[in-house]
């Protein structure tokens, strides 16, 4: 990529507090001997490969805790479609689709759930309950950003205040300069910015173009 180039977070200042916000994050899950985090959904991608980025830059080839994502899992709870399924039904439907996740929660470690950004909390009480019901023990939360003025109770937030270029990166073609780059090649690009955002090259100045 480009110095400078930027098209998804073309924004220096927005960059510099993510970095900042990952690390904090980061030292948190490392510090806390957390070893198995859990994305929300399909839209905190970014801020798991972020994390994964950051985690390198701070620990090195220090073991990383292991990751999954609900997915369109998640988009179930925040809608409350799973309100109206049995409780049995749920637990196999995480069953079927993340065995490997629920053999690891039931296994006693600490779980951390990333969210990208958190306002109503809805979501992410759904998660908590989930969890609960899978039989975890010990379950921690925190996010990216989170609203101004939310009273919500997290273990570590990144900061407060929305990011409205790291909120819109899962939908990559709503960029404006995205439509230059191939449809096909727009996910490539947006790991490459962010990997310079959590890595030792971070550069502040340029706004892309």
């Amino acid at each position: 990529m480009t110095k400078n180039k930027f098209v998804f977070f073309t924004d220096p200042l927005e960059r510099k507090i993510l970095r900042k916000a990952l690390t904090k994050i980061v030292k948190y899950v490392h510090d806390n001997n957390i070893q198995l985090v859990v994305a929300g959904g399909s839209s905190a991608q970014p801020a798991v490969y972020l994390f994964k980025v950051t985690w390198k830059r701070l620990y090195g080839n220090e073991k990383k805790p292991h990751f999954y994502s609900l997915g369109e899992l998640a988009t179930g709870l925040s809608k409350g479609i799973w309100s109206m399924t049995p409780l049995g039904d749920r637990l196999d439907l995480i069953q079927k689709h993340r065995p490997k996740m629920v053999k690891e929660v039931q296994s006693g470690k600490t779980i951390f759930i990333l969210e990208e950004f958190v306002e109503t909390g809805k979501t992410l009480a759904s998660l908590k309950k989930l969890f609960s019901w899978l039989g975890a023990k010990e379950i921690r939360t925190g996010c990216v950003g989170i609203g101004e003025y939310s009273k919500i109770k997290l273990d570590v937030i990144g900061k407060r205040g929305f990011f409205p270029r790291f909120y819109r990166s899962r939908r990559r073609s709503s960029f404006e300069g995205a439509y230059r780059i191939p449809q096909h090649e727009r996910l490539k690009r947006m790991r490459e910015e962010l990997k310079i955002i959590g890595s030792k090259k971070t550069v502040w100045r340029g706004r892309g173009g």
